[in-house]
Order: C-alpha cells, then sequence, then structure tokens
C-alpha cells in the first residue's frame, strides 16, 4: 500500500510541475485525457489512464499512413490510440502515439524507413518516450511498440535500428520489411544506402545516408516480435529490393523465416510468431484485437 501511495504521490507532483498547455514538448500529466504534446519536431498524442498506479508500463502507437486527402496525421494518431483506451486502463499502461506529419515525415518513404526532414522518425518518437521519465516513476525508457500497415513499417524498421529501447513489438500487416540481408540496401535490407530523397516537392533534395548496423538485427532476435495479418490481405505489391512475394502475407512469412533462421544460428529460440486471422483483410479496425492479445507484458 505504502508503495501504491508513494507513487500516487510522485505523479501528482509531476502533474504539479507540468504545464497546463502542452507546449514545447512540456509533458501533461492528466489522467483519462487524451493530451496533444506540440514540440519543435511535431506533436504527438499521450493517455495516462484513470487506473495508472506508476507502473512503467509505456506503449507506443504508430498509425497508418497519411494521405493528402483524407485525414491529418494528428487526426490519424487521434484514432488509432483510442482503440487502445480500454486496453490502457485494464493493463494500467500509458500509450503515446506520435503524429508522422506530412511536412516532415512522409515524403519517400519518409516514417516507415525511420526517415524525417529535420531529424529522424525514429528520433522523433524516442524523445516523445524519454519526456514520459519526468512523470513516471522507474521508467527506463523501454516500452512496447504496436504499429499498423505504414506505421508497422516504422515499428519494424525502429525495432532492427533500437532493440535495447524496446519490450515487445506487434506488426499489424506490414506492407515491407528490412530483410536479415546485407546485399539489401536498406529501408529493404541491411546493407548501406545513400541517396537524394524529395521532401514536399522533387525539387528540394535530401542526402541521405543510412549504414544500418547488422548486429541491431541479431539483437532483435532477443524480442518477442508478432506478425498480425489477415488470410486475404493477398492485393499484389509492386516489387521492392530483397522482399521475397509478392502480398503482405508472402512478405510476413518469408520475413518471420528469415530472422527465426538468424535466431537459431545464434543459438536462441524463434523470434518471430506469425498470427494470420481468418477472413480478414487490411483494415486495422478487425486486426487490433488480436494485436492487443499478443501483448505479454513483464
Amino acid at each position: 500500500m505504502k508503495k501504491l501511495l508513494d507513487m500516487e504521490v510522485a505523479l501528482t507532483l509531476a502533474v504539479l510541475l507540468c504545464s497546463c498547455a502542452a507546449r514545447d514538448g512540456m509533458v501533461v500529466a492528466h489522467k483519462g485525457e487524451v493530451e496533444r504534446i506540440e514540440t519543435e519536431h511535431g506533436d504527438y498524442l499521450q493517455y495516462i489512464p484513470k487506473s495508472f498506479d506508476g507502473s512503467p508500463r509505456v506503449l507506443m502507437v504508430a498509425h497508418g499512413t497519411v494521405k493528402a486527402t483524407g485525414p491529418t496525421a494528428l487526426e490519424w494518431a487521434d484514432r488509432f490510440i483510442r482503440r487502445w483506451l480500454e486496453f490502457a486502463e485494464k493493463n494500467r499502461t500509458v500509450v503515446i502515439a506520435p503524429a508522422f506529419d506530412m511536412h516532415r515525415y512522409q515524403s519517400s518513404g519518409g516514417y516507415r524507413a525511420l526517415f524525417g526532414r529535420d531529424i529522424g522518425a525514429d528520433e522523433f518518437a524516442t524523445r516523445a518516450v524519454d519526456r514520459l521519465k519526468a512523470i513516471i516513476p522507474g521508467f527506463d525508457g523501454r516500452f512496447y511498440l504496436y504499429g499498423h500497415s505504414a506505421g508497422a513499417q516504422f515499428a519494424v524498421h525502429y525495432a532492427v535500428r533500437h532493440p535495447e529501447r524496446l519490450h515487445q513489438v506487434v506488426l499489424s500487416a506490414p506492407g515491407r520489411y528490412p530483410y536479415p540481408d546485407t546485399s539489401v540496401p536498406w529501408p529493404y535490407g541491411a546493407g548501406r544506402m545513400e541517396e537524394d530523397l524529395p521532401y514536399t516537392n522533387p525539387d528540394e533534395l535530401r542526402h541521405v545516408v543510412v549504414e544500418p548496423d547488422f548486429e541491431g538485427w541479431i539483437r532483435a532476435t532477443r524480442l518477442p516480435i508478432t506478425i498480425v495479418i489477415g488470410s486475404d490481405d493477398t492485393i499484389p505489391q509492386p516489387e521492392r529490393p530483397g522482399q521475397r512475394g509478392i502480398t503482405r502475407v508472402d512478405f510476413a512469412r518469408s520475413w518471420a523465416e528469415d530472422m527465426n533462421e538468424l535466431a537459431r544460428r545464434h543459438g536462441r529460440p524463434p523470434c518471430v510468431k506469425l498470427i494470420i486471422i481468418p477472413g480478414a483483410r487490411h483494415g486495422s479496425a478487425v486486426l487490433t484485437s488480436a494485436c492487443q492479445m499478443a501483448l505479454k507484458f513483464r
């Protein structure tokens, strides 16, 4: 009981120290409300459940593709995070949802491949997580990561670049994967990439060099990774380097096989579990409950 009271006091103090206006990266700690946090490099949403007891459990939810004519990134982030509020209350888990906006994180693969205009999408997301250290006693920065479609591509790329930051990864129907193959350039493999990438318009080019560390893939085999995908998610996908298969289901199978083989070569049990939902297509809503069931909190 004393421990719970101490946690409650710590959270209350943190709330008092935070600004009521969530600007410039200040973290707001209003229980039971979806909060918008504004930062120099983008906005994100945060939900601290009413049931929060100080447990250092944090889940990041990565939204799907943002299109020029559809909902904004912030609207997508809001839609996705609200599907997880009941889960957050039940599991006393803080949830954050970065908004990967068109201007900063959508061009040339964008956040899927961890790219960004000023900082990488991975750095933007990591900074959002680290701000929670101010309000969650004992939080060491490691978190659970879920994403759907383009958000799942972000999640799987984050996993092989920053495995030390994660407890578990749940991937909902990614369309592409970083295969453990150094002959295939990033973001489709573990090889070096050097390209001029356009942002917003073809006249604005950014020279991007990525030199992945293959140790990231090896370390990622220590993580429990679950892929959830519909059996009818079978629309043929455009050909990309190193992607083995034609459909998202094909890619899920082949990447899981490659990562599990990598785990075996390093004396570890299989790390990737594949769950196929009968009759489901690519929509995120129908896959969400299976993704929630796949999460195993420590």
